[in-house]
C-alpha cells in the first residue's frame, strides 16, 4: 500500500506527460483521442470513441485549462496625426488612408471608410497668436520751450539816459537788476540806475543770477 502511495505521482506526472505528446501529436482538425490510439474529430466528447474504447483524451478540456499567453503591449504613445503627411491642398484624410479636398465635410469621404481627420476643425481649435501691439502713427512733437527770462515788462525804443561805470539799472517790475552791456540795460520800461550794493539792500537780485562785480 505505501509503494503505491509513493509511485502515485509518478504515475500521474507520466499521464500529464503522455496527453501532452498526444496533443502535440494528433492529426489537424483532431478534437480527442481514443483509448485503442486513434484519434476523433468529433465536435461533443460524448460517444465521439464510441466502438473505439471510449475517449482517453479530449484535447478541448486541455486547451480551455492551458494557460493563455499575456496580450502585447499596447503603446501608450500618441498617435501622429496625417495632417503633415496631408498633399497640397488636402481638407481631410479618410479611414481607408485617402486624403479629400472636398470642401465640405459631409460626405468628403464617400465610398472611402468616411472621414478619419478633418483639417479646418483641427485648425479652428488651436489657439491664434496674439496680434502685435499697435504702432503709434502720432507725429513727435518738435516744438521746443523757451528758456525763462529774469525780467518783464516792454523795452524801450532808446536807452535810459544816466548809469556807466559802478551803476546798474534795477527793472522796478520785476525787481531785477542788469549789469551794462546787458541788452535790457537802461531799456525795460520801468527802472532806475543805482549802485549795485543799493539793488541788492532793497531786495533786487541780479539777472540771470549773475552779479555784476566780482
Amino acid at each position: 500500500m505505501i509503494a503505491f502511495i509513493k509511485s502515485l505521482p509518478y504515475a500521474v506526472a507520466a499521464a500529464c506527460i503522455c496527453s501532452s505528446l498526444a496533443l502535440a501529436q494528433a492529426p489537424a482538425g483532431a478534437s480527442g483521442s481514443c483509448k485503442d490510439g486513434t484519434y476523433t474529430t468529433a465536435t461533443s466528447k460524448r460517444g465521439a470513441c464510441s466502438g473505439h474504447g471510449g475517449v482517453k483524451d479530449w484535447f478541448a478540456d486541455q486547451q480551455a485549462t492551458a494557460p493563455t499567453a499575456a496580450p502585447p503591449p499596447t503603446s501608450t504613445a500618441p498617435r501622429s496625426t496625417t495632417t503633415a503627411a496631408a498633399p497640397a491642398g488636402s481638407t481631410g484624410s479618410c479611414k481607408d488612408g485617402t486624403f479629400t479636398s472636398a470642401s465640405s465635410k459631409r460626405g468628403a469621404c464617400s465610398g472611402h471608410g468616411g472621414v478619419k481627420d478633418w483639417y479646418p476643425d483641427q485648425q479652428a481649435a488651436a489657439p491664434t497668436a496674439a496680434p502685435p501691439p499697435p504702432t503709434s502713427t502720432a507725429p513727435r512733437s518738435t516744438t521746443t520751450t523757451a528758456a525763462p527770462t529774469e525780467q518783464t515788462g516792454t523795452m524801450r525804443s532808446t536807452t535810459a539816459p544816466g548809469g556807466g561805470r559802478g551803476q546798474v539799472w534795477v527793472n522796478t517790475a520785476s525787481k531785477v537788476y542788469h549789469c551794462p552791456g546787458d541788452q535790457w540795460y537802461g531799456k525795460t520800461e520801468k527802472g532806475a540806475y543805482m549802485t549795485e550794493s543799493a539793488a541788492k539792500a532793497q531786495g533786487d537780485r541780479p539777472a540771470y543770477n549773475r552779479a555784476c562785480s566780482p
